[in-house]
Parts: structure tokens; C-alpha cells; sequence
């Protein structure tokens, strides 16, 4: 039973360090500036989709704001799922934690994005330089982002549906 156990925390610890590889190695730096704009450009590729589609501006952010937050919750509550299902770990997320977390990133996004219309001066700057090679490059990782992130779910999605279907 001992042996088990360490077997797992060696096997979770490793999947958390391919995570941290991951995450080091997409960011090329663990910086915080850094990571804001990088968060700032992933909810600018969405916006500046939306708004090329001839939404307004304030529909284009919660777009933005709710495709980001519901591919990020899908991903971390799939997350869950499969440590419950692999090794036999409590399921963490319920239905009062996605709620807690869900009024966190809400909480978050407001003081980060939406405070004082802050979305719309960084937006605006990022619109301006939109042609220069570096923020194309920024932008093509936030795409390359979103879209993995898009991609994890739905594989995700029907691994989840086949363990279901076929036990």
C-alpha cells in the first residue's frame, strides 16, 4: 500500500513537472509583466475577432472573457477529473468550488481588464502596434494558445465520453 502511494506521488509530481516544462518553455520567461501581457494578448485575439466581425466593443470583451474563462475552468476541472480517475484522489472540484472559482475570475478580470475601462487603452495600444513583426509573433502565440487549449477540451471531451460509454 506504502509502495502504491509513493508510486502515485511520483507519477503526479511528474505529470506536474511536464506541466511546469510546459509552462517555462511557452513563456520563454517566468515573469510577471510578461505573463500579463500574455494574458492581456490572449483575450486580444479574441476581441480583435470579434470585433473585425463588427461587434461593439463591450460585446467583444465578454466574449472574449467568457470563451478564456470557460476553456480554462473545462481544462482545469478535466484535469481533475483524471486524477480522480487514475489515481483514486479525491475529486477536489465540485459544483461550490467551480462556483468559488468562477466568482474568483470574475473578481480577477474585473480589477485586471475591467477597472476604469483598461481593456480599452491596452487594446487600443495593442491595435497600433498590431504590424510591427513582434506583435504579430505575440499574437501568433496567443492563437497557438488558445487554440491548444481548445483542442485539449474537446480530446478531453471524448476520452471522458468513451470512459463513461465503455465501462
Amino acid at each position: 500500500m506504502n509502495l502504491i502511494m509513493r508510486n502515485q506521488e511520483k507519477l503526479i509530481s511528474s505529470i506536474l513537472f511536464f506541466f511546469s516544462c510546459w509552462y517555462v518553455i511557452f513563456y520563454e520567461q517566468l515573469k510577471l509583466k510578461q505573463m500579463m501581457e500574455f494574458y492581456y494578448i490572449i483575450h486580444y485575439v479574441i476581441y480583435r475577432y470579434y470585433r473585425r466581425h463588427l461587434e461593439t466593443s463591450e460585446s467583444s470583451i465578454i466574449y472574449a472573457f467568457g470563451i478564456i474563462s470557460g476553456l480554462s475552468l473545462v481544462f482545469i476541472n478535466g484535469i481533475d477529473y483524471f486524477m480522480h480517475l487514475f489515481f483514486n484522489i479525491p475529486r477536489f472540484l465540485n459544483k461550490v468550488s467551480i462556483l468559488v472559482c468562477v466568482i474568483l475570475c470574475m473578481i480577477f478580470k474585473y480589477i485586471v481588464l475591467f477597472r476604469n475601462e483598461r481593456y480599452r487603452e491596452i487594446f487600443n495600444e495593442y491595435d497600433r502596434l498590431r504590424d510591427e513583426p513582434e506583435m504579430i509573433a505575440k499574437c501568433k502565440q496567443a492563437k497557438i494558445f488558445n487554440y491548444s487549449l481548445l483542442v485539449i477540451n474537446i480530446v478531453t471531451l471524448f476520452i471522458v465520453d468513451y470512459i463513461n460509454n465503455h465501462k
